[in-house]
């Protein structure tokens, strides 16, 4: 029934489908991707309760991303890249200086675009979020206030206007 009516769009079914998925019931197995879905779905239809469970869900997402140790977030590229290096420098004994020096450069350029690449992410998490508690706290939901203030802690001016912009446009 839930799921027809979601189809619809009906904003009480998609909320109470993200609220299933995140918990877990006999009818639905536990999904935090299907439950953010659903969530996003009704917190775009206006659901100010949605859009409070949106935002949280971003700033679980950012607290994980600042606990994480920069060693263990290697990527698949860069694991990739350090077995193509050994087979590399195996092969070529005379150049291997060279060969080595280049594969230092380059894993460190990946690792710098990488760190742009996951600060960009993480502002951009920070931004809607901010901009979901800020519309979620004017249509009443009293505890997205406090939220946003801690939020704020970890963001910079220029992330804080633009989800006060983004959340004036809502």
């Amino acid at each position: 029934l839930y799921f027809h009516a979601a189809e619809a769009q009906h904003v009480d079914a998609l909320f109470n489908l993200g609220f299933m998925y995140k918990n877990g019931t006999q009818v639905v197995p536990h999904d935090e991707e299907e439950s953010d879905h659903y969530y996003r779905l009704a917190a775009d239809c206006g659901d100010a309760e949605a859009m409070f469970q949106v935002a949280h869900r971003l700033i679980e997402q950012i607290n994980n991303i600042k606990r994480e140790d920069p060693k263990e977030r290697a990527t698949a590229r860069d694991k990739i890249f350090s077995d193509e290096h050994r087979k590399t420098s195996g092969s070529e004994i005379s150049d291997g200086i060279q060969v080595s020096e280049n594969n230092d450069k380059k894993e460190e350029n990946d690792r710098m675009q990488d760190d742009v690449e996951d600060s960009s992410a993480h502002s951009r998490r920070k931004v809607e979020a901010h901009m979901y508690l800020n519309v979620a706290s004017s249509r009443g939901i009293r505890c997205a206030e406090a939220e946003i203030l801690t939020l704020e802690r970890v963001m910079s001016t220029p992330e804080i206007v633009e989800a006060n912009r983004l959340a004036r446009q809502w």
